[in-house]
């Protein structure tokens, strides 16, 4: 992801895609919501074709932030929804609050382009962010677990495996966040955070890059939220991650 152009790519796809994935989890009877999350997807595909084809794409943002609040209202909403059982989706609570974490740092990227930058290079804000993103490493391992059929024990439980392995690492990530608030200190400890994150992710990558080529080809059985665009968003999003994280070692080096 070389550039900012490629940031608001990512980010718009991201949103679109949830969008999508919103719309075909909620069952028939939730007709606003249905047509709400049309809305949504159409407005981000839009962005996204203006972006990929003009060179100025700063013209191609209007009303990106305003959408963009809108649709993190949404979320919460659907949340709401979900937490007080009056909303039928076959999505669990967890990744709707995922989709709003990520919606607000999309957000916090786009009104302060600048501050955001200076503090994912800042060791205390940055394990905030690492952790998030191990607490969304963690979910999309549960939610493959829980999309595959039970036959698929192999692939289920590979799932598992990984959901355990970051859970350890959010455990040792939120301990170590508390203790650098507590004493500006422990950038080494982060360090090997990061690694041991990094070499775990790189692995649920091409995790996904096999369930994605399952789901492609109909090889392996789910149900059908499972279709192949979630293993792609997924892996775009790791990636992302992995994009972040080296980010930071770089200037760490400087």
């Amino acid at each position: 992801m070389p550039n900012e152009k490629q940031d608001l790519l990512f980010w718009t796809g991201i949103m679109r895609d949830h969008a999508i994935f919103q719309n075909s989890a909620l069952t028939s009877k939730e007709v606003p919501y249905i047509q709400k999350t049309i809305i949504f997807r159409n407005f981000f595909q839009k962005i996204m074709d203006k972006i990929e084809s003009k060179d100025n794409f700063d013209e191609n943002t209007s009303g990106l932030i305003e959408v963009l609040n809108d649709f993190i209202n949404f979320k919460v909403s659907i949340l709401k929804g979900l937490l007080t059982c009056k909303l039928g989706m076959n999505l669990p609570p967890t990744l709707i609050s995922h989709q709003i974490n990520e919606a607000m740092e999309f957000r916090l990227q786009l009104m302060y382009p600048e501050d955001y930058l200076k503090s994912i290079q800042d060791p205390i804000h940055f394990i905030e962010l690492l952790n998030k993103w191990i607490s969304d490493s963690s979910g999309h391992a549960s939610a493959y677990a829980s999309f595959l059929d039970p036959t698929e024990s192999i692939l289920s439980g590979e799932a598992l495996e990984f959901k355990m392995k970051f859970d350890m690492l959010a455990v040792k990530g939120n301990e170590l966040q508390m203790m650098m608030m507590q004493s500006e200190s422990g950038s080494g400890a982060l360090m090997l955070l990061i690694e041991e994150t990094e070499k775990i992710m790189k692995k649920f990558i091409l995790y996904l890059q096999e369930i994605l080529k399952l789901r492609s080809s109909c090889e392996v059985m789910a149900i059908g939220t499972l279709n192949p665009l979630l293993p792609d968003h997924m892996i775009r999003e790791h990636k992302y991650y992995l994009y972040k994280v080296n980010d930071y070692m770089k200037s760490k080096k400087c």
